[in-house]
């Protein structure tokens, strides 16, 4: 199938929808994930923005990764809809990091 690359905007700039399409992401991405790398969201969510970038560029180099990217979320979640099965639990004990709504 391959490894998908999606660039996501840092959410504390964005809209309402494009914060609910992050979220949406970032669960598609650990539900692909769950046996091999399949998803790599670009989100910039981290003390490191240039991390995810350098990782993929890392992925490319050295180990010949091409990324497919998807124009809209919605292509990417028809592209990966087989990885949209089972559970995620939403823990309300633990905090949101700084800048989350």
């Amino acid at each position: 199938m391959g490894v998908f690359r999606y660039e996501r905007l840092h959410i504390q700039t964005a809209s309402r929808e494009d914060y609910d399409w992050t979220v949406a992401l970032l669960t598609l991405q650990g539900l692909a994930n769950r046996l091999s790398p399949t998803l790599c969201l670009d989100n910039r969510l981290n003390d490191w923005p240039d991390g995810d970038r350098l990782h993929m560029e890392i992925y490319r180099r050295d180990h010949g990764i091409v990324f497919k990217e998807p124009k809209s979320p919605q292509g990417l979640l028809k592209a990966l809809r087989k990885h949209i099965k089972g559970v995620v639990l939403y823990d309300p004990i633990l905090t949101p990091r700084d800048g989350w709504p």
